[in-house]
């Protein structure tokens, strides 16, 4: 019998352990036209975030080094992200746009999601990371 309770015990150890792996998400960036600037990430975790900018999840600040960039996010919960990069090549700290509001910097969104006449849904830039897993993706800049 104690036997049995013991292995109960590791069993169900086991698996709150197992609820507590952290994932990570792993972002190829290509397309970055120079190595000068920086290159930024914004992970969103809720579309009504996605929708204000300024609510980020978690971002990083690389600098650019050309074609391909990679940037991990890692300890992440299991959930729903979109993700929003661009090449901040002035490194003014903002995405540098036209008179009209045109992005004069690159820029994408996970899932090469792209909107009309502004950036896409969070629906169309979702990434799903399941429990106890690594998601890579790739976000082209355009």
């Amino acid at each position: 019998m104690n036997i049995l309770i013991l292995l109960l015990s590791l069993v169900v150890a086991t698996g709150l352990y197992a609820g507590e792996i952290s994932q990570q998400l792993k972002i190829m960036i290509k397309g970055t036209k120079s190595s000068t600037g920086v290159i930024n990430v914004g992970l969103y975790n809720t579309e009504a975030d996605f929708s204000d900018r300024e609510k980020i999840y978690q971002g990083q600040r690389i600098a650019a080094n050309g074609a391909e960039s990679l940037v991990i996010f890692t300890n992440l919960p299991a959930g729903e992200y979109a993700v929003a990069v661009y090449h901040d090549e002035n490194a003014n700290g903002k995405l540098d746009k036209n008179f009209v509001g045109i992005p004069k910097e690159a820029y994408g969104f996970s899932n090469d999601a792209h909107g009309v006449f502004g950036p896409p849904s969070f629906k169309d830039a979702k990434l799903v990371v399941e429990a106890g897993s690594s998601l890579e993706t790739v976000i082209n800049l355009k």
